[in-house]
């Protein structure tokens, strides 16, 4: 059991309550405990009462899926009880995320945005892996340790960091720098001691230094904002503080300068260590963590037994790792063999069924021969058909074009000037007697020319056309109204008939007028002088 902590049944009640806290907690700062730490809590409950079994002191790591978070009240309890480990990186963070505001410089300011913009300090995100070294050694080529820090942590805390990872006691005077760079080209260095230490973080420096980091911060917003000139800025993003860094080739490092009495004035005393170690830590014994660790002198003993164990252990691992070659060896031979025999086996089939696949092809190859030598005589007889069908296309398209030409003749209306008396029917009219004159001039065989005015002159008698036109309209009916004993009359219409070749035109006025000489009882009828 730890020298400081209470009886067992206290820390069992406490540790227990502890655990029902974890998930949640009321103070403004958790700090980081190792799972491996909670495992050994978890191991002391289970652990019976008269087991030897102690908790170790507090450990923690610097990668957060390794850590658990505990408010700060329990994490001081918990600390003065079982101490804390030599290399206890005193993580910690704030309870919640929050925003912090940033004053801009006087070049960027703007109206709208005012003198001031804010960027949220996301509490779990916000972690950054920076290296650390005295100032003297900041462009020396040496390997420099790192810490991870909190980047809204105030700047007197990450001092206490940094001293305990440097092992530099707290009663040293120190001042602090700033070493910033951009794609291995430095951009600051800077006098972190002339900033309010205690409310002052390195994000907020930096960001009112190096607008490019406020940017790229306000970019990967991962919270609705209250305040003005936040909510219009870029896409969320889950990307942690140290892998934006990593992205962008930023690198910064945090330096200690070590002064001497002389520059300060003063010489290290007990005021000195309690400015530099933070009040919340004045009831813990924290000698461990800036006692650097001492070498031993005993180097030949010491190698001497380190080349022993190394030679004993070397011995071991070469007789155990012996035996377990030659039995694998012995097995990998025998599954060797196995496998060749099945091998060997696959082979001939694979064999047997490529000749029988060849054959196929060579089946096949032959097939779509054949196939290609009728698709060749087919696309010849095609192509001769083709020929002759666009011959005839074209004799067709040419015997249309003149049965149209002929038909918009045939279908049109037609003015006719019959020796004076002008008259208007239709082609069709005209066409309906077969060898008639009017069909021969108006069927197309023959080229006619209008007059101006579109009409057809014709050198007959006009006042007997209208019979010729009737009768091609409707026949002899037409006739039936001519009296039979007008001889005159119809010896002048059978004249125009035989004029136009109408023949039965011609036979039915023949038939009226042997009408009219029987006189309707067989009398002859002369004709009037």
């Amino acid at each position: 059991m730890a020298a400081n902590a209470p009886p067992r049944s206290i820390q069992l009640r406490f540790i227990q309550k502890l655990q029902k806290e974890l998930a949640v907690t009321t103070d403004a700062l958790e700090y980081a405990v190792s799972k491996q730490w909670v495992a050994a809590l978890q191991k002391f409950i289970e652990a019976d009462e008269t087991s030897s079994f102690t908790i170790p002191p507090i450990s923690a790591s610097d990668w957060d899926d390794n850590n658990m978070y505990v408010g700060e009240k329990s994490w001081i309890i918990l600390a003065s009880w079982y101490g804390l480990e030599s290399q206890y990186p005193f993580r910690r963070r704030s309870s919640m995320a929050t925003y912090v505001c940033i004053t801009l410089p006087a070049s960027v300011r703007d109206a709208e945005q005012g003198d001031n913009t804010y960027v949220l300090a996301d509490n779990k995100l916000d972690f950054l892996t920076v290296h650390c070294c005295l100032l003297k050694d900041l462009e020396a080529d040496v390997k420099q340790p790192y810490i991870n820090i909190y980047f809204w942590e105030s700047l007197d805390y990450i001092e206490f960091q940094i001293r305990c990872v440097l092992k530099i006691n707290p009663g040293t005077k120190v001042r602090m720098w700033m070493s910033f760079s951009d794609e291995g080209v430095d951009i600051l260095l800077e006098n972190l001691h002339l900033y309010d230490r205690n409310h002052t973080s390195v994000g907020m420096i930096l960001c009112q230094k190096y607008l490019d980091v406020l940017d790229a911060l306000q970019k990967r917003q991962t919270a609705a904002s209250p305040y003005p000139g936040i909510a219009s800025k870029g896409d969320a993003s889950k990307e942690d503080l140290s892998t934006v860094f990593v992205v962008n080739e930023w690198r910064l490092t945090l330096c200690l300068e070590v002064l001497s009495p002389i520059l300060t004035g003063q010489s290290p005393d007990a005021s000195s260590a309690a400015h530099a170690v933070p009040s919340v830590f004045s009831s813990l014994s924290l000698s461990n963590i800036f006692q650097a660790e001492v070498p031993s002198t005993d180097w030949d003993g010491e190698m001497k037994q380190l080349l022993d164990d190394s030679v004993s252990e070397f011995n071991n691992l070469v007789v155990d790792q012996r035996n377990k070659v030659e039995g694998r060896a012995g097995q990998l031979l025998k599954t060797a063999r196995e496998n060749y025999q099945i091998k060997e086996q696959q082979l001939k089939t694979k064999m047997d069924e490529a000749a029988l696949q060849e054959k196929r092809l060579a089946d096949r190859e032959k097939e779509l021969n054949e196939r290609d030598h009728e698709l060749n005589s087919k696309l010849a007889k095609f192509k001769s058909m083709l020929t002759e069908f666009l011959t005839n296309k074209g004799k067709f398209e040419k015997e249309t074009a003149e049965m149209a030409a002929q038909n918009a003749i045939t279908a049109s209306k037609v003015e006719l000037n019959v020796g004076g008396v002008r008259y208007t029917t239709s082609v069709q009219t005209l066409l309906k007697e077969e060898g008639s004159t009017l069909k021969m001039m108006f069927s197309g065989q023959h080229a006619l020319t209008a007059d101006k005015d579109g009409s057809y002159f014709i050198d007959r008698d006009g006042t007997h056309f209208r019979h010729i036109l009737n009768f091609l309209r409707d026949g002899p009916a037409s006739l039936l109204h001519l009296p039979p004993n007008d001889v005159r009359l119809l010896s002048e219409l059978r004249t125009e008939a035989e004029h136009y070749q109408l023949g039965r035109m011609v036979e039915a006025l023949r038939s009226k007028m042997s009408e009219g000489r029987a006189g309707g009882n067989g009398d002859f009828v002369s004709l009037p002088p």
